[in-house]
């Protein structure tokens, strides 16, 4: 089958909103992964058309609608790690969306061909990318859904990106039934098998991720929210881990994976500070009223070498300095004029009266400006030190 300037070679994937399909540009001879909006609980095929079922006509068009609007948002997103959206266009009654094709392996099979868990630096090679990209997916205003082993791509090069965004995903909450919510098992957050999407955010990602990395690393599938809520049994993962790991990459996976979404990170760079922190404490939790983690620790462990004592009150250290360093100036400054006055009726008597007096005391005001600069700023420094 032809679709605009494509030619239809196979399904790459297929869901509940939608059919990923791999295609080839008749023109530039190279392909592309096309993603067909196809809602198959409120759409069927009529003929090459997708149409809508009799009494979903309002819910498809909205659906369609948001299709469009996140595929333009998508587009704008340029990230190594994020696949990248060339073009959007509309026909057979349904929208498509055209995405740069990206040759390797999903990281589940990544995972699987180790034939062990990966060290932490070959983690930290994927996630490091990930992290930002998914940074960048949430500053605008935009969220994946679906991060799991399998939606994670491994290049060949060994870079990681973002596939199977699923944008229309999102548009259906609230619109459709119950059951058109899609999830995960073992990587979806409770918040998720809700409709309400006012529950869901930056929060919700970090789930997953933190999903994925517990699979990663001790090789069991989490175990899946919904029964969590009933019964937790869910192991710490620095219980089942057999590698050498940062602490602090392993309490920000369990910290990720708090029922609770207000006791996970608020987001990416908040959690990003324990992932790679190595020492991180248990202590480490998100704070009620502000809605981000009590950080104040490891910034107590970061700057306690540094920090031992406060400024002069009522003065910061940097005031402090430009203080000294005027006084000593000035001082410095007045010193060399007199000096130099000195100097010249001691040597010249007939000068002192004429012009070259101020010729002869350019360079003692000069050296006698850098002196007091330097004894101001000794000074300070020594009678403060711990502030420098």
């Amino acid at each position: 089958m032809r679709i605009d300037h494509y030619v239809i070679d196979t399904v790459l994937g297929a869901g509940g909103f939608g059919i990923t399909y791999l295609a080839n540009h008749d023109r530039l001879g190279k392909p592309f992964a096309i993603k067909e909006y196809f809602p198959e609980e409120f759409g069927f095929r009529q003929g090459r058309s997708v149409r809508p079922t009799a009494s979903s006509g309002a819910t498809f068009r909205w659906g369609l609608a948001r299709f469009l609007d996140e595929a333009k948002a998508l587009a704008r997103l340029k990230h190594p790690s994020i696949v990248d959206v060339v073009s959007i266009f509309e026909t057979n009654q349904t929208a498509y969306m055209v995405c740069a094709y990206e040759e390797g392996i999903s990281f589940r099979d990544w995972l699987a061909s180790l034939g062990r868990p990966p060290s932490q630096p070959e983690i930290d090679k994927v996630l490091m990318p990930l992290l930002s990209a998914i940074e960048a997916v949430h500053a605008n205003n935009l969220m994946h859904r679906e991060i799991a082993p399998d939606n994670i791509l491994i290049r060949k090069n060994g870079s990681p990106v973002l596939i199977d965004f699923g944008a229309a995903r999102e548009s259906t909450h609230g619109r459709a039934r119950g059951h058109s919510v899609i999830v995960k098992k073992g990587f979806s957050p409770p918040e998720q098998y809700s409709t309400d999407p006012g529950t869901q955010g930056p929060w919700t990602d970090i789930y997953a991720l933190s999903a994925t990395l517990y699979k990663a690393v001790t090789g069991q599938m989490p175990q899946d929210a919904t029964e969590r809520l009933l019964a937790d049994n869910l192991a710490p993962v620095r219980s089942l881990v057999t590698t050498d790991y940062r602490s602090g990459f392993l309490f920000a996976i369990d910290h990720g994976l708090k029922l609770r979404a207000a006791e996970r990170p608020a987001n990416m760079s908040e959690w990003r500070e324990a992932l790679y922190h190595r020492d991180a404490k248990d202590s480490l939790r998100r704070s009620s009223r502000s809605g981000r983690p009590d950080l104040s620790e490891l910034d107590a462990q970061r700057f306690s070498t540094q920090i031992d004592a406060p400024p002069v009150a009522g003065q910061s250290a940097e005031l402090q300095r430009i203080y000294a360093a005027a006084a000593g100036c000035f001082a410095g400054c007045s010193c060399g004029v007199l000096t130099s006055i000195i100097v010249t009726s001691i040597t010249s008597p007939n000068c002192v009266a004429d012009f070259c007096l101020v010729r002869h005391s350019l360079g003692f005001v000069i050296v006698g400006s850098l002196i007091g600069l330097a004894v101001g700023l000794y000074y300070v420094r020594s009678s403060n030190s711990t502030n420098y």
